[in-house]
């Protein structure tokens, strides 16, 4: 096991944009490394030569070998000097080991949800595919590569943890199948095995409008470790505003909140849901630290739960600590499917979605007349 700080590629505040000048050095680099023009373990130019070459200051090329090393395209030797290596970083070897990646530190594992449970199934997973594993962990993976890791033959790297889109854009230019567990990839060309989002969504609002529910609210996270709306929560919000749609239920003003959790529950979203009038009689929530805060906040002004608001969140079947209703997934078993996406990997990306189960919970009633 490791926790490695892994340095960053754009330093001093520069811009990541794709049009950026040090990523077009960076991928004429990458051109020139794989079309063998440098073999492997000789030594490329120099930063001043490249910079002439390219007609760039030595900053710009700085930091697009700096990307390059991310990848596992450039090495630096004792001496520094600049090395290159074989075309991306980790070699698909049907025999190597799998990478398992966590994007938080094991401490925490106890106080962050389902990855603890993930973690144990991509384990029992790689155990039926009979093969060696190895743990890289830490919050700099959250926007790294785990570059330490890479330079071995791999049969492939499950991925356990928030993520930025950056980071994926790198684990996607790897020659090694890559597995993104309790995520679904987005517009990235990754495996995954995730929440069935859409079969979950249409569950909670035929159990809610079967008891009556008319207005009802989403509550969606933004994840502060990538600063953006939480994957799940945007396949989830998409499916609530279709099942609105389907069933003629109200939808304007748009009844889609953002929940930051550092805001805990005097956060404003938890304030402007409860203001809304009319009044919602439900709140379906994207996970359950959300659910907790909206519980917090409906009963810090005055209103009881399940009696003047419903809530149903996404949770783990095996979630304890709270009594609310909602679809439910084994995470244990997700982290498993994922191992197992590496058995023999298909070489377009392969999404296997868990369906869920529904947890009764303690916090679905019908509605209260006056509230319609």
């Amino acid at each position: 096991m490791a926790s490695t700080p892994f340095p960053s590629s754009a330093k001093g505040g520069r811009p990541v944009r794709s049009e950026a000048r040090f990523r077009h050095v960076a991928e004429d680099l990458r051109r020139r490394i794989l079309a063998g023009e440098w073999p492997h373990g000789t030594a490329i130019p120099s930063l001043r030569s490249l910079a002439a070459a390219y007609r760039e200051g030595q900053r710009t090329v700085r930091l697009a070998v700096d990307l390059l090393k991310e990848e596992g395209h450039i090495a630096a030797n004792a001496r520094r000097r600049l090395l290159a290596q074989p075309a991306p970083a980790g070699t698909s070897a049907a025999g190597g080991q799998v990478l398992v990646v966590l994007t938080e530190n094991l401490a925490t594992l106890k106080r962050t949800g389902g990855n603890g449970d993930i973690l144990f199934g991509v384990q029992r997973g790689v155990g039926m595919l009979d093969s060696p594993l190895a743990l890289a962990h830490g919050y700099p993976l959250r926007q790294h590569l785990p570059q330490p890791f890479l330079g071995v033959a791999l049969r492939g790297i499950v991925v356990v943890g928030a993520v930025t889109d950056a980071a994926l854009a790198r684990y996607e230019r790897l020659n090694v199948p890559v597995v993104l567990a309790d995520r679904p990839p987005e517009r990235r060309r990754l495996h995954a095995a995730c929440f069935d989002n859409e079969a979950g969504m249409r569950e909670a609002l035929d159990r809610l409008t079967a008891l009556g529910h008319r207005r009802i609210a989403f509550l969606r996270m933004i994840q502060m470790a990538t600063r953006d709306v939480e994957p799940d929560s945007k396949e989830r919000q998409a499916a609530f505003l279709k099942g609105l749609r389907e069933r003629g239920l109200p939808n304007d003003p748009r009844p889609v909140f953002s929940y930051m959790s550092t805001k805990g529950w005097s956060a404003p979203a938890l304030k402007a849901l409860l203001g809304a009038r009319p009044g919602y009689t439900a709140v379906v929530c994207s996970d359950p630290n959300s659910a907790r805060a909206m519980q917090d906040a409906a009963e810090g002004a005055g209103l009881r739960v399940p009696d003047d608001l419903s809530v149903v969140c996404y949770q783990g079947k095996g979630d304890r600590g709270h009594n609310f209703a909602g679809p439910a997934i084994d995470f244990a078993e997700l982290g498993t499917q994922a191992a197992l996406l590496l058995k023999d990997p298909a070489p377009e990306p392969r999404i296997v979605r868990l369906a869920p189960a529904w947890i009764a919970g303690k916090t679905l009633t019908p509605p209260r007349t006056r509230s319609g």
